[in-house]
């Protein structure tokens, strides 16, 4: 019985680590609207103005996802600028480097990749921003991280967690 389980279990995993380089792929800058690649530009820049402002206010002019909404609230919001100005000092977002989409589901969600200039990392560091292709709404990831590529860093962090809760 456990021979068998053990069996299923190498079936599956095998399944599973195949499928991982199919899990995102890159879509093409040059072929994307200029207007689409000014989205999350313009909104990453207007995020970290109102951090260095230290204005809280609603961010007006752009098409946020509810989900997103509930996230940045004036709590989370002042939360997160004060973790980026510890971390980063000031955060001027610098050239769009890549955009990858998941392959599976097909949610029609793009990640733009921006590679960032901070004040205090000497290391590059880009600030990933999800948007819908419909109507560009803006989603979650906002997130900032070394790797160029989102989802693969995503991919990455959740095998070393599976790895370290075996």
């Amino acid at each position: 019985m456990n021979k068998k389980l053990f069996a299923i279990q190498i079936v599956i995993s095998s399944m599973l680590l195949s499928s991982c380089s199919s899990y995102y792929k890159s879509v093409s800058i040059d072929k994307m609207d200029a207007g689409r690649k000014e989205v999350p530009r313009k909104f990453a820049e207007v995020y970290l103005e109102k951090c260095a402002d230290k204005d809280y206010t609603p961010f007006q002019g752009f098409n946020l996802s509810k989900k997103l909404e509930r996230v940045i609230t004036l709590d989370s919001l002042r939360k997160s600028c004060s973790w980026i100005e510890k971390k980063y000092g000031k955060v001027q977002v610098k050239e769009l480097v890549s955009v990858h989409t998941y392959s599976r589901p097909a949610d029609f969600m793009d990640v733009f990749n921006f590679k960032v200039a901070t004040e205090k990392s000497k290391v590059p560091i880009f600030l990933h921003v999800g948007v819908y292709r419909d109507k560009n709404f803006i989603d979650i990831p906002f997130y900032f991280d070394g790797n160029e590529n989102y989802l693969a860093a995503r991919q990455k962090k959740y095998r070393m967690y599976k790895k370290k809760n075996k």
